[in-house]
Order: C-alpha cells, then structure tokens, then sequence
C-alpha cells in the first residue's frame, strides 16, 4: 500500500464514522454506516495507478467506491451516470494532482460535489475529501 494511503483511509473513515446519525463509534465495516452507497473518486487519468491502489486499499477496508473510466471530451456537460453518482455517493473525493487541477473534468465533478454538499442539512451529510498527491 503507498504511504499516502497509510494515512489517508483512518481520515476518510473519521470523517464518514463521525458523521451525523452515525454515532461517535466507528463501525467494523463502512458498510454499516451506508451499505448501499460508494465514494465516488474524481481525478485524472493520469493518476490512475494511484487511483487503482487507493481502490485496492479501500475495498480492503470494505469501502466501496465509484469512479468513471471513461475518457469524455472537455467540452461536454457531466453525463446524466456521473451526475447521478455524485448524488448518490456518501462522500466524495477529489484526487488533487498538476494534472487533475487541470482537467475539465475534476473542476465538472468538483463543482456539483460541492453544489450537493450545499444542499444537505449540515454540511458533515457529504463529506467533499480533497486528497493532495504529490508527484
């Protein structure tokens, strides 16, 4: 498992274990807290075998998680899959690289994170998890 990983999942299960309703005791399993929602993973593509082993690593701690592999033109308004995705997940991350800072894509999927997040009771009901990767 990469370093960054080392300490990033005991972040990401804070901040979903201490979420509300969910009690200040972290389940065993993430399942328990949602079961039937991912995590949905935003970056780039060039970061995939990052990306790859943080899947890995969180589906080791029964986290499951969501991201799109498709390569999309720029252009193009967030596909209706996507945008439910994002709505759905119980949390998002943004993996944060030179790369993802510049694609269209990670700024699309990070804006309506982020439009969701506004729109829950408080604002600990969608985790947004920025994940800096430093290259």
């Amino acid at each position: 498992m990469p370093r960054a990983l080392d300490f990033f999942l005991p972040v990401v299960y804070k901040i979903i274990c201490n979420r509300k309703g969910s009690g200040n005791n972290c389940p065993v399993g993430m399942e328990a807290i949602m079961p039937d929602k991912q995590i949905f993973i935003s970056y780039s593509r060039k970061d995939q075998a990052f990306v790859t082993a943080l899947r890995r690593s969180m589906a080791l701690q029964k986290i499951d998680t969501w991201v799109d592999s498709r390569e999309m033109p720029a252009g193009k308004e967030l596909d209706k899959t996507i945008k439910e995705a994002i709505e759905k997940a119980r949390a998002f991350i943004v993996v944060l690289s030179l790369d993802a800072l510049n694609s269209a894509w990670v700024q699309k999927e990070t804006r309506y994170a982020l439009k969701i997040k506004k729109k829950m009771e408080t604002p600990d009901d969608y985790p947004v998890i920025p994940l800096l990767l430093k290259e």
